[in-house]
């Protein structure tokens, strides 16, 4: 085992994090000088692409000699693994070691052994999150945060965001090594379900599908949960629309199956969903157009000229009027 690991990767990251930056394709964390601009535009190429316009080049040197490193997405990773230190540091001084090669995000994807789509990404800080489409890499710190280097809609320079749908991918970094994981990876690759679960007991719900995973909170008892996803091997099933997991036997029962349901949208600007199928009962919540509502598949209610559907609202059972779905 060498001395780079995931938890080592995080550090250096949240280093990075803590100094002045700016995002340079190809950049290194190295300290912005007229002559590293000049080197990196030089190989580069004066496009838009790689952010080396004329406007970008004056706004780059107004950076040297007042603390600032550049760095791109990709940067940010190699850049540990050239510190020559556990937890990392700046300049890449070990650039081009034996092992540890210069490569794109997109090789640095392809030649990973361990990867998947990102609804199948355990709860293991310093996994790298990855963004196919553009391509663009990130660093996964955990409890639901990254550490990325970006310029753009992003922010300029390595920045902390939430984790969010722009991510595509996860995978571990061929060239480090992935010590105090935390969590099992999901082995399969789950079963797509409608289910509506109610809970039995107050059961955990984490980050992923393993009970080391960060926790996020607990059920209520008695209370429902509609599931989108199902990993029947490990016995977790992902609560709808999020990225939360909760286990569904744990020396007993801790959900049961109570029916299937539909998923529709509200179709106009604001609806109620009530506590009965009446215009009489008191309103639970509204929702706004375009929200998503889970129908239970029962047969509806007619009452005040209305179809009524039952449904999921809040973990509790509501009413909606399905004229008002689509």
């Amino acid at each position: 085992m060498g001395i780079y690991t995931n938890t080592g990767l995080v550090k250096h990251a949240e280093k990075a994090l803590a100094l002045n930056t700016k995002y340079m394709w190809g950049g290194l964390l190295r300290p912005i000088t007229d002559a590293y601009i000049a080197t990196l535009r030089n190989i580069y190429g004066v496009s838009s692409n790689t952010g080396y316009t004329t406007a970008r080049y004056k706004e780059l040197a107004s950076y040297v000699d007042k603390g600032y490193y550049g760095v791109d997405c990709v940067g940010l990773i190699k850049s540990y693994y050239w510190s020559g230190k556990a937890d990392g540091d700046t300049g890449s001084p070990n650039y081009g070691a034996k092992g540890y090669p210069d490569v794109n995000a997109t090789y640095m994807f392809n030649t990973a052994k361990n990867k998947g789509t990102i609804d199948t990404m355990p709860e293991v800080p310093g996994l790298i999150v990855y963004s196919k489409s553009h391509p663009h890499v990130g660093v996964y710190i955990g409890n639901g945060y990254t550490i990325e280097s970006t310029l753009g809609s992003r922010g300029d320079g390595v920045v902390k965001r939430k984790f969010d749908s722009f991510w595509e991918y996860w995978f571990e970094c061929p060239y480090i090594d992935y010590v105090d994981k935390g969590t099992t990876t999901i082995t399969d690759k789950g079963q797509s379900v409608k289910f509506i679960y109610q809970a039995i007991s107050n059961a955990a719900i984490r980050a992923g599908t393993s009970k080391s995973s960060t926790l996020y909170g607990r059920v209520v008892k008695y209370d429902f949960y509609p599931a989108d996803m199902l990993y029947s091997n490990l016995g977790w099933f992902r609560h709808a629309g999020q990225t939360a997991y909760s286990k569904l036997v744990d020396g007993g029962s801790l959900f049961s199956k109570v029916g299937e349901y539909t998923t529709k949208t509200v179709n106009v600007n604001k609806l109620n969903i009530r506590e009965k199928p009446t215009l009489n009962s008191d309103i639970v919540t509204i929702f706004g157009k375009g929200d998503k509502v889970y129908v239970w598949n029962e047969t509806p209610t007619k009452a005040d000229s209305y179809t009524w559907y039952k449904c999921v609202v809040n973990n509790k059972v509501g009413y909606v009027a399905g004229e008002y779905l689509k």
